[in-house]
């Protein structure tokens, strides 16, 4: 978040990241082998700030 904050506006704004949520994803399993069908997603949570007060 903070690098995203300080690409976006040049300073890091106030941020209160608290969860983060886990995707599964899903896989084809073989004796030897397998494969990924959809990879694992991570998501975070919380609140944020898009407001840039001086």
């Amino acid at each position: 978040m903070c690098r995203e904050y300080s690409r976006h506006f040049d300073r890091i704004l106030h941020h209160n990241l608290d969860k983060a949520l886990l995707s599964g994803g899903g896989s084809s399993p073989a004796f030897g082998g397998g494969s990924v069908t959809f990879p694992i997603n991570i998501y975070r949570a919380g609140r944020a700030t898009n407001k840039n007060r001086q």
